[in-house]
C-alpha cells in the first residue's frame, strides 16, 4: 500500500496533537478526520515515549525537521511502517509541524525476506563445506548443527539417527 496512499501529509500543534490531516492520512490509517483530528502523533505512532515526544518538538524547534520510523496502528487493528519526516514552522499565530507519513510496510517486508534468504544461504554453504569436508556421518552433523546456530539463527539443533531395531532415534549431534 505503498502506491498513491504512501506519502501522507497531517499538520500538528507545539504538543503534536493533529491540526489538519488530508484524505491520504484517512486512508492510510483507516480512522475518519474527525477522529484524527482528536489525536495526537503517540496515538498512532506505536513506542513514542512521552521523552520521545519532548525531544522530537525539542528538535523540530532547534533545527527545523526531524525523520524516524515507527509503527502505526489502523483503525481495522492492522499495523503499517512509516518513515515520518516532519518539519518545525514558526508561526506567530501558532507554531506547527507538518509531517511526512511514508509506508514502508512492504519495502520492510522485502528487507527482511532477504535477510531470511541471506541467512539461509550462508547457512547452506556451511553445510555444503561440512559435506565436502568432512568424512563421518556424526562430524558432518555435528558441523550442521553447529552452523544452525552460528549461521542459520536456530537456538538449538540436534541430528538423530534412526535405529530401526529398536524403533528409537539415537541423538548424534546436537549443538
Amino acid at each position: 500500500s505503498s502506491g498513491a496512499m504512501g506519502l501522507t501529509c497531517p499538520s500538528l500543534d507545539k504538543n503534536l496533537h493533529f491540526i489538519d490531516v488530508n484524505e491520504a492520512v484517512e486512508k492510510l490509517s483507516g480512522f475518519s478526520r474527525d477522529e484524527l483530528l482528536n489525536m495526537s502523533l503517540s496515538d498512532i505512532s506505536i513506542g513514542l515515549s512521552p521523552d520521545q515526544k519532548s525531544d522530537i518538538t525539542i528538535h523540530h524547534s532547534e533545527v527545523g525537521g526531524v525523520s524516524f520510523v515507527t509503527r502505526c496502528p489502523r483503525k481495522d487493528g492492522s499495523f503499517y511502517d512509516a518513515e515520518v519526516s516532519a518539519s518545525f514552522i514558526a508561526d506567530p499565530a501558532g507554531d506547527t509541524f507538518h509531517a511526512f507519513f511514508h509506508d514502508i510496510t512492504a519495502e520492510l517486508a522485502a528487507q527482511r525476506r532477504l535477510a531470511r534468504l541471506n541467512t539461509f544461504n550462508v547457512f547452506m554453504n556451511h553445510t555444503n563445506a561440512a559435506i565436502f569436508n568432512l568424512s563421518t556421518p556424526e562430524a558432518i552433523l555435528q558441523a550442521v548443527c553447529k552452523g544452525a546456530i552460528d549461521d542459520g539463527g536456530f537456538v538449538v539443533c540436534w541430528a538423530g539417527m534412526l535405529d530401526g531395531e529398536a524403533a528409537t532415534i539415537e541423538a548424534i549431534a546436537a549443538f
